[in-house]
């Protein structure tokens, strides 16, 4: 519902829509690293994390890296839903393998695009933070404060 109401994030055209969707359904098979974040534990954890960045990860990666090229966005010069789509994966991807994109420029410097986009720049600095990757997963509220009438100030 979101996509149709938003103008852009859906091209009109129906080539680019379909290159759009190859782009989403490229990332949709980088999906393994939900778990690795959110749910597995200690020697699966390692197993799977092993497994996603020496076998899963490096083809994708490399293929939607020639796909993003020099674009500024990956399906050209307007941001869609399968910029969001890919965000996703590689956010995650970055949080369990800090380094994963080093000989990737093109691809950090379109996520630092994506993670500036108005709207997204706040939801990233507000949102839960996956912890303890691996061992404890879970979500941890970040320490938000913020003042009233500049003088009552509260934090949780």
């Amino acid at each position: 519902v979101l996509l149709r109401l938003t103008p852009g994030f859906v091209p009109t055209d129906p080539v680019e829509k379909a290159y759009c969707d190859m782009i989403h359904e490229a990332a949709e098979e980088l999906f393994m690293i939900m778990p690795c974040v959110n749910i597995y534990k200690g020697e699966k954890f390692q197993q799977e994390k092993e497994n996603y960045f020496n076998n899963t990860l490096p083809t994708r990666l490399e293929n939607l890296a020639k796909l993003l090229s020099n674009n500024w966005w990956f399906c050209g010069s307007t941001v869609t839903y399968a910029d969001f789509d890919v965000y996703v994966f590689f956010d995650l991807a970055r949080l369990v393998e800090p380094s994963v994109f080093k000989d990737y420029p093109a691809i950090s410097q379109w996520m630092s695009r994506v993670e500036n986009l108005p709207g997204v720049k706040e939801y990233l600095a507000r949102r839960p933070q996956p912890v303890e990757i691996g061992v404890n997963p879970h979500m941890e509220p970040r320490n938000l404060s913020f003042c009233v009438l500049r003088y009552t100030c509260f934090s949780f």
